[in-house]
């Protein structure tokens, strides 16, 4: 009998990546400092709030005027940039 041909190569598989053993990368370890920094900070912030200042309920959050105005900083920001990738003039309300 004739020597049967080889099958035909397969789709190609997965792109080759980096060992799966050299542990964390630099964005792994960014992250978790800083989380673990934010984290800390909200602990100590609220038990330095707590047992220094004497303060409780929302007050007991560091820097809460900040905390709480975040949200509307973050919308001021992109409804800005936006204004100005649409090249209009930013109305701030």
């Amino acid at each position: 009998p004739p020597p049967t041909p080889p099958p035909p190569p397969g789709p190609p598989g997965p792109p080759s990546s980096p060992s799966k053993d050299e542990g964390l990368s630099g964005g792994d370890v960014v992250l978790i400092i800083f989380f673990s920094t934010l984290g800390a900070y909200f602990i100590f912030g609220a038990i330095f709030m707590k047992y220094k200042r004497h303060e409780t309920g929302a007050n007991i959050v560091p820097n809460v005027n900040f905390w709480t105005s975040l949200p509307g900083l973050i919308r001021d920001g992109f409804r800005f940039t936006f204004a100005k990738i649409r090249r209009q003039d930013y109305q701030p309300l």
